[in-house]
């Protein structure tokens, strides 16, 4: 087989797959389109983390851990959009990086050297320009503005999204899907119908993987700090958040491990289509009706 052979084998592998994760990931009901975690096909329910998160190994000890320890744990989270330095907010931003013990970061597809050089930053003061594991990151000014605010905080720096662990299934099949799915183009009703059902579906499963991993996070920097360790205990510690507000269901979330969130939306995304993802989140399926009329609008 030639080397075209097998690129060409490669990408109608990929494309297979992907196809296959759309057709699986929703069952039609009712005229609605209801949720499903594609490889099981187990029914997302917007109250419980789906089988196949809870059997992860970490995940599994992160929902434990919430379960556990959960109430000790207030986390305020700043919702908004996330393309310019101004949609992080006023200089309240800056003083609440400073004043939590954790601030935990979306960051889909992140890698330990990020996390390792944030941290750096925090710990040091050191400009994130000189500190190359961060160059790629502060090349776009929202993240720079981030870079810039943990600088010298000693806040612990990590992130709780979809890590890029090379050969674990679950990660780089995420990754892939995610990439896929925001990298959809195209014009008219059917492409933006089918936008809206993969992005719901896969922003459903992402959002449980976020809690797993917000709990795992926090339990692996408290078990290296006994400072954290004992804010936790006196259900002192404070963990910041700042993510786009289409995950405004991370605070019921969080609240169902018994974690205190309070909550700000820095800037609401007005697009019908993201409004439509988080309330079909939020009930674990898409309104036929609704997805029709908004395809339709764009």
């Amino acid at each position: 087989m030639s080397i075209d052979d097998t690129a060409e084998q490669g990408i109608h592998s990929r494309l297979d797959a992907q196809v296959a994760w759309h057709n699986n990931s929703f069952f039609k009901e009712n005229g609605d389109y209801v949720i499903q975690e594609p490889q099981k096909k187990e029914r997302i329910s917007p109250l419980v983390p789906p089988s196949r998160l809870q059997e992860d190994e970490e995940l599994g000890q992160g929902y434990q851990f919430l379960s556990e320890f959960g109430q000790g744990i207030h986390t305020h989270i700043r919702y908004g959009r996330h393309a310019t330095p101004e949609e992080l907010g006023d200089q309240s931003y800056e003083q609440q990086v400073s004043d939590a013990d954790i601030y935990l970061l979306e960051g889909l597809g992140w890698t330990k050297n990020l996390q390792e050089g944030l941290d750096f930053l925090a710990d040091t003061g050191e400009s994130a320009q000189d500190n190359r594991d961060v160059q790629d990151f502060v090349q776009y000014p929202f993240n720079r503005r981030i870079a810039d605010a943990i600088s010298g905080t000693q806040t612990r720096v990590s992130f709780f999204d979809v890590d890029n662990e090379e050969g674990d299934e679950l990660r780089s099949g995420m990754i892939e899907q995610g990439d896929v799915i925001y990298g959809i183009t195209g014009q008219g009703s059917e492409v933006e119908k089918a936008k809206i059902i993969n992005t719901v579906a896969f922003e459903s499963l992402r959002e449980w993987f976020m809690v797993g991993q917000f709990g795992q996070q926090i339990a692996s920097l408290v078990e290296k700090d006994p400072d954290l360790l004992q804010k936790l205990s006196l259900g002192q510690l404070k963990v910041l958040i700042t993510i786009g507000d289409t995950h405004r269901n991370l605070t019921d979330k969080l609240g169902q491990f018994g974690v205190r969130v309070t909550e700000e939306v820095i800037l609401e995304t007005a697009n019908p289509s993201n409004r439509l993802v988080t309330d079909s989140i939020k009930m674990g399926k898409i309104n036929g009706q609704d997805l029709e009329r908004v395809a339709n609008e764009q």
